[in-house]
């Protein structure tokens, strides 16, 4: 069975960095308020960085996915069916709604959700789970984390090495703006300081694509 999903964000984050100024203050070691100008900006690119080279929103935040299930084979003979719906962001905090082909189906009778995986399984009548059978099925739910400096829900905090990534990306953004990132030897009064120049074929360098592995989102093309 083929799918096709149409997600629409409902109540977007009002915050996106994924880590706090006073957190990188401490990493670096900065005192004072010289620097939060620079390093409060810094922090949103890096978290940007860090959301592309994932392909997801860390955030939590209310969605309605739309989810087309069609059937395999021409002329649309073979039934198919799923046996897990995957919806387009996870952790699931909460499920507001789920219709399937205009009919609304219950919690805990008709479905349970897979909270730290994203999916949602269809439960048979007699409570066994079942197959997700070609149809229209509209899913509005609360999914992601709650981020470093928000107090404000009670769904699962962002994991720290997420946070660590972003440490570490602000850390080397901090150590470029002295010097010029692009120079490999300086010599000033016969003193002579190398520095590496890391090369890498993603965005992000190794050290922190590594650390963000886990929670990737493959493209499907």
């Amino acid at each position: 069975m083929t799918k096709t999903v149409i997600t629409t964000v409902t109540v977007s984050a009002t915050l996106r960095d994924l880590t706090t100024l006073e957190t990188v203050k401490d990493v670096l070691a900065v005192t004072g308020t010289v620097d939060d100008t620079f390093l409060s900006r810094t922090i949103s690119q890096c978290s940007t960085a860090v959301e592309q080279g994932c392909n997801r929103v860390f955030a939590l935040e209310t969605l309605q996915d739309t989810v087309f299930l069609e059937r395999d084979g021409y002329p649309h003979m073979v039934p198919g069916g799923l046996p897990a719906l995957q919806l387009s962001r996870w952790p699931i905090v909460s499920v507001a709604s789920v219709t399937e082909a205009g009919r609304s189906l219950t919690a805990g009778s008709d479905f349970i959700p897979d909270q730290a995986n994203g999916r949602l399984i269809r439960l048979h009548i007699d409570g066994l789970p079942s197959r997700w059978r070609a149809a229209i099925v509209v899913v509005i739910y609360q999914a992601g984390y709650v981020l470093p400096g928000d107090t404000s829900g009670a769904a699962r905090t962002l994991p720290c090495d997420v946070e660590d990534a972003v440490c570490r990306l602000v850390a080397a953004r901090w150590a470029e703006r002295r010097r010029d990132p692009y120079l490999k030897v300086e010599e000033t009064a016969g003193i002579r300081n190398e520095y590496w120049i890391p090369a890498y074929d993603s965005a992000l360098p190794p050290d922190v694509a590594s650390l963000l592995d886990n929670y990737r989102v493959p493209v499907v093309s």
